[in-house]
């Protein structure tokens, strides 16, 4: 591996202590990463601005939470260079150890002895804008207007419900906002697409885990409605518009230590599932 990133988490006050050591260990294997963010250069550190990650990356580190390998995630997957994700807090689904650990887990890495994951990604497109998703897209009506109706084309089907949004998850995204909103937790390694409603007016409508067909979502009577993309960013859509969803031929790679705790451990671990 000759060309490595590293990407931070610049709002984290932790980074500040935790990135020399990072820095240092990748030196132990004489690795000189290129900072991505722009605001590590009030950290003193080499700035290389996102349009690097157009060029060949071999492997972009992420020195963060989840969040911040979202938002990295989305930006890699275009040209697929991998991530290792490197935790500065408590132990998320996507990082893969902690600072404490990773001079071992990089050996590991660069000695071969890792698994890559393919994490099936969405795409949200509108009219010609496309929104590209790790975790979910997320429908909602604008404001603080009553239930909405909506109306969800699969195949040949219609579906309406009246409700506060809907949550199209990835097979990835199942343990965030999908699962806080009633829906299943799958193996992040489907390919699949999990459609949970918010908050629906009736109790018949319950989520879908479905294949890889293509989703049309209407908000037939708000005269706005909002899309949500991982969390991170809100566009604003008038009800004229319809919003197709289909899984995306991109993958979000995710390098995992051969130590590292498989996902339903962790599942078990964070949830008290079972315990």
């Amino acid at each position: 591996m000759k060309k490595i990133g590293l990407r931070v988490n610049p709002v984290d006050k932790r980074v500040d202590s935790f990135l020399p050591k990072i820095v240092k260990d990748l030196k132990y294997f004489s690795v000189k990463p290129i900072i991505l963010n722009e605001d590590a250069e009030q950290k003193g550190m080499y700035v290389q601005k996102e349009k690097y990650l157009e060029e060949d990356l071999d492997l972009l580190i992420v020195l963060g939470g989840d969040g911040t390998i979202l938002n990295a995630g989305r930006m890699s997957a275009i040209n697929q260079v991998p991530i290792l994700g490197v935790s500065v807090g408590s132990f998320g689904f996507l990082t893969s150890t902690d600072v404490d650990g990773f001079r071992e887990t990089f050996k590991s890495v660069i000695e071969g002895k890792f698994i890559l994951e393919k994490r099936p990604l969405l795409e949200g497109l509108i009219k010609e804008k496309c929104f590209l998703s790790v975790n979910d897209l997320v429908v909602s009506h604008h404001g603080h207007s009553s239930v909405s109706p909506f109306e969800i084309q699969i195949d040949q089907s219609v579906l309406k419900y009246k409700g506060d949004g809907l949550v199209v998850s990835t097979s990835t995204g199942s343990t965030a906002y999908n699962l806080s909103a009633g829906g299943p937790v799958v193996d992040p390694e489907m390919s699949c697409m999990l459609l949970t409603p918010i908050c629906a007016h009736l109790i018949g409508v319950r989520p879908m885990v479905i294949s890889n067909k293509k989703v049309l979502i209407s908000a037939i009577k708000s005269k706005k409605y909002s899309l949500s993309v991982d969390g991170q960013h809100a566009v604003d859509f008038s009800n004229l518009e319809s919003l197709e969803v289909r899984i995306s031929d991109l993958f979000f790679k995710l390098i995992r230590s051969q130590q590292s705790s498989d996902f339903w451990t962790v599942v078990k671990e964070k949830f008290h599932w079972g315990n």
